[in-house]
């Protein structure tokens, strides 16, 4: 039958290339080359019955590997539903779209992200002129992220920047996580499966997408999975089925309860052989997440890689610059940009022209960033502190501030010592006092020493506390002293109350 089917199909090619069957070709092509290259396509070796559970591990570990460093644009169409009772808050039938560029090495990871349609519950419908936008830089070191919606005058967004920076975690949750190895865990899947309680491969081979395929059982800690690994495409999963019940553990938040219950898949993968490696570009995947009382979350993800290159110099490209360093990594961090550095988020940083400063201008290095030292700088403005100074008082006057705080003794000690010396200060060193408490303390109380002792500077109260005040008053401990000059810019810092009047001699001193 083959080759009366055969002799058919030639008879019918040789038709056509004479022009007989109707059809022109400028350029005949051999019937027996177009039969050779359709056979050799279709035929694929006989996978190794033989093969033993870790020389399928460590063929996936290989080709994993051979696949982790990469720069590539992708896109993507997500359809999710969850509800959460508590809220309650419910999404059914929602439709996200993302385009994405990132970028990775195994260790450090970046991520430029667009994305609109039905965010969610409150935003839905965005329109794709207006996307949410997402950058991410990961690594050991450092993580920032910048979002903001955009083509919004109102949104400049809000960048996070930290110096203790983390990876775990990054790979897991992105939107190619499950062909890049991860499923239903931060570790990557082949040291999940090396781990595993009990694993095997089955006797035969089955085929998926036309391959054959060897698939691997195992039950690990993190729940039960089969992998169909495809020979014929460099070992890469064709397919992965994934649950998990009560007892199994769910990424790093402990083990799943009673009635809980998550599955996960991925199917329908596509490869390209780039630069002679193949490379998933294509796939399906999703989660079923049942967590009971009602919870729920379900999503199903088409995935669509649009372009890679494999194993570029990333150091070379600058690929996980620090954005706040070269801007260009970060397209969307615009002037007016709220900067949080290393979670002082009580402290407002801002991005302007560049760089990042403070409220007052102050430009600020997010890497060198400590507590700051306002020698030879104006003071920073006393609002904040809900103070009230009498200007004509302080005109022409020194300036010296105590931060201090009631629970501690030796701050009671200084503000006692020097509100004895208040006035005589005042009045023959012409020194103007302000005293700044910088602790929580219960307002009843704090009036009621203040009384007592009958405190004659103003007083304030920062709501901000250490270690933020020294971003912006310098402050290193309490009691923390700052004298002025009488144009009030300041002249000494963090010296102790027996100390004042040699610093006062000093100031009068650099005058004359």
């Amino acid at each position: 039958k083959k080759i009366i089917k055969t002799a058919i199909y030639l008879n019918f090619l040789l038709l056509i290339s004479t022009g007989i069957a109707g059809v022109s070709t400028e350029k005949p092509v051999s019937p027996y080359e177009i039969i050779s290259k359709s056979l050799q396509k279709e035929t694929v070796s006989e996978p190794n019955q033989n093969i033993t559970v870790s020389e399928l591990l460590n063929k996936y570990t290989k080709v994993l590997d051979s696949t982790v460093s990469f720069i590539a644009s992708s896109e993507s169409v997500e359809e999710y539903s969850y509800y959460i009772p508590e809220v309650p808050v419910k999404m059914t039938g929602a439709k996200l779209f993302r385009r994405e560029h990132t970028r990775s090495d195994g260790r450090r990871f970046y991520l430029q992200e667009y994305k609109w349609g039905d965010i969610n519950s409150k935003t839905r419908n965005l329109p794709e002129k207006n996307p949410h936008y997402i950058c991410r830089v990961v690594d050991e070191k450092k993580f920032y992220q910048n979002t903001r919606l955009l083509n919004e005058p109102r949104s400049k967004g809000q960048a996070t920047h930290s110096f203790e920076g983390t990876e775990k975690g990054i790979l897991s949750l992105n939107t190619d996580s499950h062909i890049l190895g991860f499923i239903g865990s931060h570790e990557r899947l082949d040291a999940v499966l090396r781990e595993s309680k009990q694993i095997s491969v089955r006797p035969t081979t089955e085929t998926i997408n036309g391959s054959n395929c060897y698939v691997i059982d195992a039950q690990t800690k993190y729940g039960k999975y089969s992998l169909w690994l495809d020979p014929g495409h460099g070992y890469h999963p064709a397919k992965i089925n994934y649950k998990a019940v009560e007892g199994d553990e769910y990424y790093d938040k402990g083990k799943l309860e009673k009635g809980n219950s998550r599955t996960a898949y991925l199917d329908n993968v596509r490869f390209e052989k780039i630069d002679g490696v193949w490379i998933p570009m294509e796939a399906d995947s999703g989660y079923d997440n049942n967590y009971g009382q009602g919870y729920f979350s379900k999503n199903d993800l088409h995935f669509k890689r649009t372009k890679i290159i494999l194993n570029p110099d990333h150091d070379a490209l600058g690929s996980f610059d620090d954005p706040l360093e070269n801007p260009k990594q970060d397209p969307e961090l615009i002037n007016g940009t709220h900067i949080i550095l290393n979670g002082l988020g009580n402290i407002r940083y801002t991005w302007e022209n560049g760089k990042v400063v403070d409220d007052y201008g102050h430009e600020v290095d997010p890497e060198n960033l400590g507590p700051t030292s306002l020698v030879g700088k104006a003071l920073p403005d006393f609002a904040q502190f809900d103070v009230t100074l009498d200007s004509d008082a302080m005109k022409n006057k020194m300036l010296l501030i105590c931060f201090w705080d009631m629970e501690q003794r030796p701050s009671r000690n200084a503000i006692l010592t020097l509100n004895k010396r208040a006035q005589t200060l005042l009045d023959e060193n012409n020194v103007y006092m302000v005293f700044i408490h910088a602790g929580s303390v219960e307002e009843q109380a704090f009036v009621s020493w203040l009384k007592q002792n009958q405190i004659q500077p103003p007083v304030g109260v920062s709501i901000t506390a250490l270690p933020e005040l020294g971003y912006t008053w310098g402050v290193q401990s309490l009691p923390w002293l700052i004298l002025t000059d009488k144009n009030h810019i300041v002249r000494a810092e963090g010296f102790s109350y027996n100390e004042l009047n040699e610093k006062i001699k000093e100031i009068e001193n650099a005058k004359d």
